[in-house]
């Protein structure tokens, strides 16, 4: 699965992505998931990353993986590769249903110590317990890619993200100011809210926020702001180059959920599907 079609922003991003690929599905255990590291049992998050990646995991896998928090994400996950989506349509259509039923944890804060709507109901990353940010994004771009991004849960899920939106512009786990203070975000973060959302001068600020990701930079970083960042047709620079350089100095000794993720970002930035997008591009 090479790719060396040039991408919308105009660097190549091509170099050895197959290889990256094959490091990927090379190292999918018996059972059909992902590890996180080579020799220890499969991850549910890896799974799901491998599966956006465009790799191949098993239904058993795949099912395994839908339990907990993980599942949030999967239905997005598995809307870059088709023939996956169909055999797992059953498991799909369950947790969307899942996701929409889901409750979080609803707190009464009438002295306004919180500093944000804490009525708003989301997704958390434990049932029943309070709703963040994360977890939330992927159940919006779970029920995007399902069809469902006008249900009123998701409409409901949206505000909550805007709610929660620092001062800085970004966003952190879920509480921007508390006692009277602003909180920092978090880059990581700012990266998932703003794919969940659509165009509005919040992303941009989000937006701008992400771009600061040579403050922090890492394999994770520069792999989420590539996902926001093409999920919103901005431009990225360097960053794609930079990330496809990261991953191959790493080669097999990468991470797997951080190769998984980066290929899923230097898959989108040479223009192919992008798995965590409010519409199809």
């Amino acid at each position: 699965m090479g790719l060396s079609t040039a991408p919308r922003c105009g660097y190549p991003v091509q170099m050895d992505l197959a290889a990256l690929m094959q490091l990927l599905r090379d190292a999918q255990l018996p059972d059909g998931g992902w590890p996180y590291l080579p020799g220890q049992p499969a991850a549910a998050e890896v799974t799901v990353l491998a599966a956006a990646a465009g790799a191949a995991p098993s239904l058993a896998a795949l099912t395994a993986a839908s339990e907990g928090w993980a599942g949030l994400l999967l239905p997005a996950a598995l809307r870059s590769h088709q023939p996956q989506r169909e055999a797992a349509d059953a498991l799909v259509k369950g947790l969307v249903a899942k996701i929409l039923s889901a409750e979080s944890q609803v707190v009464e804060d009438e002295d306004g110590v919180l500093g944000h709507d804490a009525t708003l109901r989301a997704w958390s990353w434990m049932p029943g317990t309070a709703p963040w940010v994360e977890p939330t994004a992927y159940a919006l771009l779970s029920l995007a890619a399902c069809g469902q991004a006008e249900h009123p849960r998701a409409i409901e899920g949206r505000k909550m993200l805007l709610n929660r939106q620092c001062s800085d512009g970004g966003w952190n786990y879920g509480n921007p100011r508390v006692l009277d203070t602003d909180l920092e975000s978090e880059l990581g973060v700012t990266a998932w809210a703003v794919m969940a959302l659509p165009p509005s001068d919040a992303v941009s600020r989000g937006l701008e926020r992400v771009l600061r990701v040579r403050e922090e930079e890492s394999t994770t970083s520069l792999a989420l702001a590539v996902l926001a960042l093409t999920a919103h047709d901005a431009p990225m620079g360097d960053l794609p180059d930079r990330l496809l350089a990261r991953l191959s100095r790493g080669g097999a000794s990468t991470r797997l959920d951080r190769l998984a993720l980066g290929l899923c970002a230097l898959h989108a930035a040479a223009d192919a599907l992008h798995p965590f997008v409010l519409e199809r591009r």
